[in-house]
């Protein structure tokens, strides 16, 4: 008998979303029902992967609040392109301090679904039931228009994974329809290629290096401050520090004018 993925059979948002709450907020156990959702989906993200650990540090929602780039799928495999928020905070925060020109470079993770069996991508109706919506062609053709990641996760049947991403559109095609996009993939294994470094020494030179790798090690953090360096202006407080201990300057990073 040839597999099937249960993915292909799901037809409401419960089937595949354990955070989501059909409550309304005025009903007198959302909060509850959002205490509750919010510590399970902490727990699920300390839960470990069955991916090999290399790929664990681009999945199970760590890349919330970036942007969806692109979605490809060939004979056996998907790649959903993400063009990653920390990034682009790091862009945003030190573009004055350089003089950069306005930047459209993306600053990408793919990841890579393997053996892939079925994928679609769906919308919940203000009911909860799930509807096609081609998320290939609802990908953003300017740069008003945002898809978000918001979350990710995996499930595990039959050996196999399947995958499920929230994305949030700034656009839907109808009012009947939610904002949020489900993503659906069931697949053998998921890989991730980070082009992220890449991309920022086309930017930086290739003193950036060391200061990237301070940032993702995170070298020199301050502790008191939630997300650091993820706000207005963190990376450019903590390249005022990191500079120095490797014995540069801004003026080291001034290579794109």
């Amino acid at each position: 008998m040839s597999y099937q993925s249960w993915l292909k059979d799901v037809t409401h948002i419960n089937d595949i979303d354990p955070w989501h709450t059909t409550l309304r907020g005025h009903h007198k156990d959302w909060g509850k029902m959002y205490d509750e959702r919010c510590e399970k989906l902490s727990g699920n993200r300390r839960e470990p992967l069955h991916i090999d650990p290399q790929f664990s540090q681009f999945f199970n929602s760590r890349l919330h609040d970036s942007q969806l780039y692109n979605f490809t799928r060939t004979k056996n495999s998907v790649v959903v392109s993400i063009n990653e928020y920390a990034a682009q905070v790091l862009a945003w925060d030190t573009q004055d301090a350089l003089d950069l020109p306005s930047l459209s470079t993306p600053f990408l993770i793919d990841l890579v679904f393997h053996d892939v069996q079925y994928t679609t991508s769906v919308r919940p109706d203000f009911n909860g039931t799930l509807r096609y919506d081609n998320i290939a062609t609802a990908l953003p053709n300017d740069s008003e228009f945002h898809m978000t990641f918001i979350r990710d996760w995996f499930f595990q049947s039959h050996s196999r994974l399947q995958w499920v991403a929230r994305i949030r559109a700034d656009h839907k095609p109808s009012k009947k329809l939610d904002s949020n996009i489900y993503v659906l993939i069931d697949c053998a294994t998921a890989t991730a290629i980070d082009r992220r470094l890449p991309a920022l020494k086309k930017i930086y030179g290739p003193n950036i290096v060391r200061l990237w790798n301070d940032y993702l090690n995170r070298i020199d953090f301050t502790e008191n401050i939630p997300n650091y360096p993820h706000f207005v202006g963190g990376f450019y407080d903590y390249f005022e520090r990191r500079l120095p201990a490797h014995g540069l300057t801004w003026e080291d990073l001034r290579v794109l004018r």
